[in-house]
């Protein structure tokens, strides 16, 4: 899960694998695969990275990008 801020200042805990899409209005509102969206201070990128760095803690990378693209996954 990943920690964000309501813009009521209110801190949300959201499952990032129900987030269907996010816009900007210009405020981040994220829209989940429930129905229920919520509008956050954070921007996209800080999600991103958040999902990120939750996901490298449940699944830590076994190789880097050149090692695969150089055929180290054979």
């Amino acid at each position: 899960m990943i920690q964000l801020i309501k813009l009521s200042g209110d801190t949300i805990l959201l499952n990032e694998d129900q987030i269907k899409y996010i816009t900007f209005i210009p405020e981040t509102k994220i829209f989940m695969m429930s129905g229920d969206y919520y509008l956050v201070k954070e921007s996209g990128p800080e999600i991103i990275n958040q999902i990120i760095t939750f996901k490298r803690k449940l699944f830590p990378p076994m190789m880097n990008l050149q090692e695969v693209q150089n055929g180290g996954w054979m």
